[in-house]
């Protein structure tokens, strides 16, 4: 995750579940593809905002709130998310 060139490359990564050979975890198989792309294009958009965070729960907050009314995308891998897009942007929770 933290060797993507990009914000929105370490996003696409993420949010589809690909690893190193870019091949999809075998843990996350079951989730929905359809909640996939629409994850994707929802945190693809909010590229320019996400890389302007400057807190960790300011990232969580931001990627809740974007992702909560539009997609099936689980609280589970919402948490997941912010926790691989923080390692990119280097923040880190102040409390777990």
């Amino acid at each position: 995750m933290l060797r993507r060139s990009t914000l929105r490359a370490a996003i696409k990564t993420e949010v589809l579940a690909k690893n190193r050979r870019d091949k999809r975890y075998s843990h996350r198989r079951r989730l929905n593809r359809v909640a996939e792309q629409q994850t994707l294009s929802v945190l693809s958009k909010q590229a320019g905002a996400i890389g302007k965070v400057r807190s960790f729960d300011g990232l969580c907050a931001l990627v809740d709130s974007v992702l909560e009314p539009s997609t099936r995308f689980g609280e589970l891998h919402a948490s997941k998310a912010c926790v691989r897009l923080g390692a990119k942007l280097n923040l880190i929770p102040s409390a777990v």
